[in-house]
């Protein structure tokens, strides 16, 4: 589908196609990234060369509906950031309270979901939180 629609790139979890499927489909400049739960998984993907690492779940969330996914915490993301610069997105349970920590740890991105989705104004909630990670960075 991603290459039907002429998509940027494809976010790709661990029992979807593979890297390298998707290197073969899309053309090399499309950006691919992986969800990454343990290091096991994060060496995988940076050998696979992706564009991207998604890491988490960081922090307790409903919104992800991964259930059976460990609370990676925040030192998976400061032990990521020691071994590549691949660029890190932090999802999972990312709320006004942690954000700066997720972020301070080498986080490049988050990702917000349950914040935002729930606010009576989504779209303030997310200029908040853009407004808020651009002042971090």
């Amino acid at each position: 589908m991603a290459k039907e629609v002429d998509s940027d790139g494809v976010h790709i979890g661990q029992n979807d196609d593979t890297v390298e499927y998707c290197r073969k489909t899309l053309s090399n400049e499309k950006i691919i990234g992986t969800s990454n739960n343990n290091m096991e998984e994060i060496y995988q993907s940076i050998k696979a060369n992706v564009d991207y690492l998604a890491i988490g779940k960081v922090f307790e969330t409903s919104t992800m509906g991964k259930k059976d996914r460990n609370i990676v915490g925040l030192e998976l993301i400061a032990d990521t950031k020691k071994i590549t610069a691949i660029p890190i997105v932090a999802i999972g349970g990312i709320n006004k309270n942690n954000a700066n920590k997720v972020i301070r740890l080498g986080a490049d991105s988050i990702c917000v979901v349950s914040e935002i989705v729930k606010s009576s104004n989504p779209e303030l909630e997310a200029n908040k939180f853009k407004r808020f990670f651009d002042n971090e960075k």
